[in-house]
């Protein structure tokens, strides 16, 4: 094999490799294209009634979408529970609770996921300190203020704390699961 078919070859591969890479991370790439199109209905605001018992809104994202409560811890139930919304992990606190609620979400999927929330998660991290995130839970509604964005390892054990009132949790960057994005937010 000559230089020339070696250099051809790898040029060839090299295409071919970055072509599959976007490709399988369309979801990474195009999130911007998709931001409109993430949310989920219409959720109540101040003095409408509450058709949903429990979901969240966060305004600065127009993010409106469910909130799921898992009753299991592994893997699997957890990622089939969040094909349906942003999931309530469990044996963490609920509102008006003096323990903290952690909500864990997806800020990038595969294209051949079908759900409207694989990347439901993908803005947090245009959050920033004073902002407001509302839950509703049991027809009532809890407002909360974004406090603390953070990046974490992957295996951090201290991202859900007693300290606070909510925890809102996703991996980072998206399409990874190198790390996870938190933000910590305290009832108003």
């Amino acid at each position: 094999m000559s230089i020339r078919n070696i250099h051809s070859f790898f040029i060839i591969w090299l295409i071919l490799f970055s072509a599959g890479f976007i490709f399988l991370s369309w979801s990474f790439f195009w999130s911007g294209a998709n931001a409109g199109k993430w949310t989920y209905g219409k959720l109540p605001l101040s003095g409408e009634a509450v058709l949903s018992p429990h979901s969240i809104f966060i305004p600065k994202l127009n993010l409106r979408t469910p909130i799921i409560f898992s009753r299991s811890e592994e893997k699997e139930d957890i990622s089939q529970t969040l094909e349906q919304g942003i999931v309530h992990w469990p044996e963490t606190g609920y509102p008006g609770e003096k323990r903290n609620m952690a909500l864990v979400g997806h800020s990038s999927g595969y294209f051949w996921e079908n759900s409207p929330y694989t990347e439901i998660f993908s803005h947090l991290d245009k959050l920033t300190g004073g902002d407001t995130i509302i839950i509703f839970y049991n027809q009532k509604r809890y407002s909360y203020q974004v406090e603390e964005i953070k990046v974490v390892a992957s295996k951090s054990i201290k991202v859900m704390p007693d300290e606070t009132d909510l925890t809102l949790i996703t991996c980072w960057p998206p399409g990874t699961t190198l790390k996870r994005l938190v933000i910590k937010a305290k009832l108003i």
